[in-house]
C-alpha cells in the first residue's frame, strides 16, 4: 500500500470486514496508535520512517513525539 500513496507513509491499523455472503470492507488507519502488546522500541519506530517515509505535516502527532 505504500507505493499507492509514499508521501502519506505506512498504515498502522487495518481492519478487515467479512459479512456472511463474502463480500469485504477494508479500511485503513494512517493515524491511530496501534494497541500493540509489546510496544516497539524508538529505535524500531526510526528505522519504519527511514523505510516508509512521511511528510512531517502527515505524521501522527503520536509518532513525532516519539521519534
Amino acid at each position: 500500500m505504500y507505493e499507492l500513496n509514499p508521501e502519506k507513509g505506512a498504515w498502522y491499523i487495518m481492519i478487515l470486514e467479512v459479512d456472511n455472503i463474502g463480500k469485504f470492507k477494508i479500511k485503513y488507519d494512517y493515524e491511530s496508535k496501534p494497541p500493540f502488546k509489546y510496544e516497539p522500541s524508538k529505535e524500531e519506530y526510526i528505522a519504519e520512517l527511514k523505510e516508509f517515509p512521511r511528510k512531517e505535516e502527515l505524521t501522527p502527532k503520536w509518532l513525532l513525539e516519539i521519534t
